[in-house]
């Protein structure tokens, strides 16, 4: 079904013939499924980010199947996923293909700060960033231009932690018009951002696991002594 604001409604309707002697009567009954829908998105997107994680496919695909998830459940989103470097204390733009093109060369590097947009102001306050008006917001200042001339209006932004608490980068849920989040939406960027953690930090590993090999290697094969 569809509400006034031409949102559609996932519904169920179920039709149930009563007892009558002279007429036939039905009762008809409309459910709206939304929530039991969006449960059924979000579990087969966990599904697709773990068969990727466990795969070893490359994190940039993992991370990209995080924000198909998150637009599929929230149509009216668009997703991205940033890593950060922290050595370079820079934000590193790595999946969320559908931001207009110029908005995303924008930011496809972005520098820590308190000014420079929602994720990089997520990383320097150590928290959750909410904007709900792009426009208005100081936050935004740097980035104000090319994300109003690109059509965004509001982004909400979510760190990911490592399990030591170290940052990993950041969660972002953009919109096209002003908005503020609900429940569901806190609940649905909490789920993103522990998902990506997962990627992130597997890969990460594995990472350091191949190095750590590659240096006992070089070790052993070019030694002239015996080791043991």
């Amino acid at each position: 079904h569809r509400d006034a604001l031409g949102h559609d409604i996932p519904c169920e309707v179920r039709l149930v013939r009563l007892p009558s002697a002279g007429r036939r009567l039905i009762r008809g009954s409309i459910i709206d499924i939304t929530e039991r829908k969006r449960s059924e998105l979000l579990t087969a997107g966990d599904r697709r980010v773990f068969e990727r994680i466990t795969g070893n496919a490359d994190l940039t695909a993992t991370l990209e199947a995080i924000t198909e998830t998150a637009e599929k459940v929230t149509p009216d989103a668009l997703c991205t996923v940033s890593i950060y470097d922290a050595e370079e204390n820079t934000l590193h733009h790595v999946a969320g293909l559908r931001l207009p093109p110029d908005y995303l060369n924008a930011k496809r590097r972005v520098e820590i700060g308190p000014r420079n947009g929602s994720c990089a102001a997520a990383i320097f306050l150590h928290r959750q960033v909410i904007v709900a008006e792009i426009m208005r917001d100081a936050l935004w200042e740097h980035l104000r231009a090319p994300a109003v001339e690109a059509g965004l209006r509001a982004c909400w932004s979510t760190p990911v932690r490592a399990s030591d608490g170290r940052m990993l980068g950041t969660v972002a849920l953009y919109f096209r018009q002003p908005r503020s989040p609900l429940g569901r939406d806190f609940e649905l960027m909490a789920r993103l951002a522990a998902l990506a953690a997962i990627a992130i930090e597997r890969k990460r590993s594995e990472e350091a696991l191949r190095h750590s090999e590659a240096q006992y290697r070089s070790l052993f094969e070019n030694v002239v002594e015996g080791v043991y």
